[in-house]
């Protein structure tokens, strides 16, 4: 009796630590990811932050606000703009996408997805927050892209120092390591 109580005791001792263990393991497991998930969201919003500070790209972006969206001007800067951003939107980049939209209004007026262009974003989360300072939002899920995304936004301000646009980068979360 002695020798099948104490297998007893053991057993459960020995089951009962490796529960915590296994507990244990997985829920450092789940802080090293989120900690390595917000790393990569951060480092989303400082990419992005850095090409709103580039002067060629503000002065496109702010010259893109002024004239009429279908006006040659508005297709030669939308063109240059794509030159300058393709090193961080597409394939293998920062950004699956990235998007200029009009501070008034929410109408996108460059996209690095030629389909977005004329499209409305005035009522997303990251478009209203984005006009304010640079934010993330996400992971939510994108209609247009059919899949769950994390968006960073950050204002670019004309020469009066008001909003005139929003930059947003956009990217899926089936990219995060």
């Amino acid at each position: 009796v002695f020798i099948v109580g104490f297998g007893v005791f053991a057993y459960q001792s020995a089951h009962s630590a490796l529960l915590d263990a296994v507990a244990s393991d997985l829920a450092s497991a789940v802080n090293e990811k989120e900690i390595a998930i917000d790393h990569w969201r951060e480092h989303r919003l400082e990419v992005l932050v850095a090409i709103s500070k580039s002067t060629l790209i503000s002065q496109m972006t702010v010259s893109l606000t002024n004239v009429p969206v279908d006006s040659e001007t508005a297709r030669s800067n939308r063109a240059y703009l794509k030159q300058l951003i393709k090193q961080w939107a597409g394939p293998g980049r920062p950004f699956d996408t990235i998007l200029v939209v009009e501070e008034n209004g929410g109408t996108v007026i460059f996209s690095s997805d030629e389909t977005e262009l004329g499209t409305f974003k005035e009522n997303r989360e990251y478009f209203i927050g984005g006009r304010k300072g640079p934010v993330i939002v996400g992971p939510s899920f994108s209609i247009t892209n059919n899949k769950a995304m994390v968006f960073a936004a950050v204002p670019v301000k004309n020469e009066k120092g008001s909003v005139a646009a929003v930059i947003v980068g956009r990217v899926g979360m089936d990219r995060v390591n």
